[in-house]
């Protein structure tokens, strides 16, 4: 996870590594030289989506499934996965691609 998260700073810093020089010239060059990759469809994010996915949809199962079979003895751990779980926007009996997208 760690590993994911610098991964995840170093791809989007490098779309932050266009010079500055631009923004002496004019501060509009600068922002339109660095949205200018995004625009024709390079995204930093997108792998590490689907790794985020990845390693999240085991640990949401697992959360899912001991909560029906513990029901009332199930103690959830404080963190935001649980919140996920138990908000009713995102409420869900199986853990679908469809429901990851969503959260």
């Amino acid at each position: 996870v760690v590993k994911a998260f610098a991964d995840f700073t170093k791809d989007f810093a490098s779309s932050l590594a266009i010079p500055l020089i631009l923004s002496l010239i004019h501060p509009e060059i600068h922002a339109q030289a660095i949205t200018l990759p995004l625009r024709f469809g390079w995204n930093p994010i997108s792998k590490h989506m689907i790794t985020l996915k990845k390693h999240l949809k085991p640990v949401l199962e697992k959360r899912l499934k001991d909560k029906e079979i513990l029901s009332d003895k199930y103690e959830p751990p404080l963190d935001i996965i649980e919140y996920l779980l138990n908000n009713l926007e995102y409420e869900t009996k199986v853990i679908t691609d469809d429901y990851l997208n969503k959260i």
